[in-house]
Parts: structure tokens; C-alpha cells; sequence
């Protein structure tokens, strides 16, 4: 089964923060990062944790 992407529209600012994330990922690990990876990742791992904090700070 293939994967289906879609896009997602970041602000330069935020792509530019990912990307210095993944240079310097892949500095330390030898391996090329790309950025929409270091985005994928956080989306397969912080989400839970956005949602409630998302949650929290719009009920205050």
C-alpha cells in the first residue's frame, strides 16, 4: 500500500527553524535529515501532548 501525502503551508520563519533542525540533526548523526522529516516527527510524536496543551491554554 502506498503512503498519500498532502501539503501543509508553513511560514519561511517556521520552515527556516526546521531546517536548522535538521542540519543540525544530521551534523550529529552523519546522516542527511530533511526537514519535512524533523515536521513528521513531530507530528508522530508531540501530538498528543499539543492537543492538551492546546486544550489547556484556550480554556484559560
Amino acid at each position: 500500500m502506498t503512503k498519500k501525502y498532502t501539503s501543509l503551508r508553513v511560514s519561511e520563519e517556521t520552515k527556516l527553524k526546521l531546517e536548522r533542525a535538521a542540519i543540525e540533526v544530521s551534523y550529529a548523526t552523519g546522516k542527511q535529515v530533511k526537514w519535512t522529516e524533523v515536521a513528521n516527527y513531530l507530528f508522530d510524536q508531540y501530538l498528543t501532548e499539543a492537543k492538551k496543551d492546546l486544550k489547556e491554554s484556550v480554556s484559560k
